[in-house]
């Protein structure tokens, strides 16, 4: 009964900003044409691309240099990788 009490105050929030949003929306919205800066876009996507690479990168640095000077029993054994994904 609880999250029936949450769903319905999450629903009832919704609405009341939605009709907060389309009473003070001005008009112009609706008949402007979007402008699309794809190039911009992605010049701004490539460093956070880059980012995340190296994050996942440094998250398995530890299993590769251990990997490198041990056998791969012992790089199991201190690794959150399984044995089935590791071949």
């Amino acid at each position: 009964i609880v999250i029936s009490f949450d769903l319905i105050a999450t629903f009832l929030s919704f609405m009341c900003g939605f009709l907060i949003y389309k009473a003070v929306r001005p008009s112009v919205i609706s008949t402007a044409t979007p402008v699309y800066e794809s190039r911009r876009w992605v010049a701004s996507v490539l460093p956070f691309t880059l980012m995340g690479a190296l994050m996942i990168f440094n998250q398995y640095t530890d299993v590769l240099i251990l990997g490198a000077i041990a056998s791969p029993s012992e790089v199991r054994k201190g690794s959150s990788i399984t044995p089935s994904r590791m071949q």
